[in-house]
């Protein structure tokens, strides 16, 4: 599938700000000597202070990068440069159907390495070897629960008033027993709560819900058996219990055109893990998915790049199971094209009375998906909404920092805009305006 990459994606993958200013100075076909492509890769040779060329490649299937010179940085300089040239400037890069071999064994050592990948992955599983090791591990799970139910209910007959007293290590001490209980879903929402006692004027509400919730997911995975089986997979999977990408392809596949409606890029709580989301909408379906991807920061150029905001993708996807499916994993790509239509909710009613009806099978959603249409931005004192026609009003998250664009958008109208609704308020990724649908992250 052929992929055309836009500026603004290509200076995503960049690590620094550094690199952003680095890459833009190469962008210069004359300090290129050598400048080609074909359907797997872009190359070229640019001249530094040495004697020989800087060799750079990057593998159109990732993107992937590869660069001869010494920078640590990843991409470097070079292959932002090389592949900003390419997008803006095409017509300086020579078709090539056959690569150098610096280039050609790179992408074969990259095939060859996939290959190992699926080998390994198709290999019989030891079921015998396998069944003790999840048996150990429930025991060490179930350890961790009845530890962190005592912890909670002390939470509670203390009171919270002492919490925004308490250090971060009085969390993350407890984060840090369900990691070795093996239960890292667990460990995050420990962590979470710290976060939370820290929010504010309304931090009690915020800490008094992320306990519940929290609460509430230690009692249903003491009860598991008696829950319907796809909460069952909800529950195990937000207390660490994770399901392989080649399990999830077992599942039915659902084909349609994919409606690419934002994404975006954050760190972790542990600041060591970067986690892409990526929002699909199926044009013929209406149905929502979400696509998960992480790497380490360092690494960000092996995250999916391939999903383009305002376009619409030809695809199946993969569903994991669950009891309000949004999370997939996509199975087979065959073409894209830009993105004509987006379908929403009319009003806001309609939107909650959705987000209403998924909390009430999956109570831990905490990030969902809305198409808004006939919204526009309006301000209250200090807080930004969005209103629609009926005068329903939806608080913006304040940390929203693409806000005037959004009113831009707008120009006063109503118009469509997706976004995210946060448990308390609505974060925008896009909106369509003038005949087209724009990205805000």
């Amino acid at each position: 599938m052929s992929v055309e990459w836009t500026t603004e994606q290509v200076l995503a993958l960049a690590p620094d700000a550094a690199s952003v200013k680095a890459g833009h100075s190469l962008v210069k076909s004359n300090k290129w000597p050598v400048l080609a492509h074909n359907e797997a890769a872009i190359w070229g040779e640019c001249q530094g202070s040495g004697s020989k060329p800087y060799q750079a490649r990057i593998a159109l299937d990732g993107p992937a990068f590869k660069c001869s010179c010494p920078s640590r940085k990843f991409p470097c300089k070079h292959a932002l440069g090389l592949f900003l040239l390419f997008v803006q400037q095409r017509d300086a890069f020579t078709q090539s159907a056959e690569a150098p071999p610096w280039v050609a064994e790179w992408i074969d050592g990259r095939a060859k390495r996939q290959a190992r990948k699926a080998e390994n992955a198709n290999k019989p599983v030891d079921t015998v070897a396998q069944a003790k090791r999840v048996e150990k591990r429930e025991e060490k799970v179930q350890a961790g629960l009845e530890e962190l139910s005592l912890w909670l209910r002390d939470l509670v007959r203390n009171g919270f008033a002492e919490l925004q007293g308490k250090p971060y290590s009085f969390f993350d001490g407890m984060a840090a027993r369900m990691v070795d209980a093996q239960a890292p879903g667990l460990a995050n929402r420990v962590r979470e709560l710290f976060n939370a006692v820290n929010q504010g004027q309304d931090w009690a509400s915020h800490v008094l819900e992320a306990v519940a919730r929290l609460h509430l997911l230690v009692e249903s995975y003491q009860r598991l058996d008696t829950l319907p089986p796809d909460l069952q997979h909800d529950i195990r999977g937000l207390v660490g219990w994770f399901q392989t990408k080649e399990e999830v392809l077992q599942q039915t596949a659902i084909h349609d055109h994919w409606l690419v409606l934002g994404q975006y890029e954050e760190m972790d709580d542990t600041g060591q893990l970067l986690v892409q989301r990526i929002w699909l909408q199926g044009a013929n379906t209406d149905k929502m998915a979400l696509l998960l991807n992480f790497a380490h920061p360092k690494a960000r150029a092996s995250l999916d790049y391939g999903w383009q905001t305002g376009t619409q993708v030809e695809a199946e996807l993969c569903f994991y199971p669950a009891a309000f499916p949004l999370r997939a994993v996509d199975k087979k790509r065959y073409g894209i094209a830009p993105m004509t239509t987006v379908k929403g909710f009319a009003t806001l009613q309609a939107a909650f009375a959705t987000y209403k009806n998924a909390i009430s099978q999956q109570p831990w959603i905490e990030r969902f998906p809305m198409v808004l249409e006939n919204v526009t931005p309006i301000q209250t004192n200090d807080t930004w909404w969005l209103t629609d026609t009926a005068d329903n009003n939806l608080p913006i998250t304040n940390n929203f920092n693409r806000l005037l664009e959004l009113l831009a958008m707008s120009g006063g109208h109503y118009q469509t805009v997706f976004g995210e609704w946060r448990n308390t308020s609505f974060y925008p990724l896009g909106g369509w305006s003038d005949g087209n649908y724009i990205g805000f992250a």
